[in-house]
């Protein structure tokens, strides 16, 4: 990981592309978190009836 932000630094061109990967991943992971915080909020409801 370190290693991939070492070149991303040195190589202009390829910052952004990082930029973008890293934007992604965080996104996918938000994504999923709020579906599991969903799901678990429907689980908690049907458990209650």
């Amino acid at each position: 990981m370190m290693r991939a932000i070492e070149i991303a630094t040195q190589e202009p061109s390829s910052a952004p592309i990082f930029i973008l990967l890293i934007g992604g991943l965080i996104g996918l992971a938000s994504l999923w978190l709020v579906k599991r915080s969903q799901e678990s909020k429907k689980s908690d409801e049907s458990n209650r009836k």
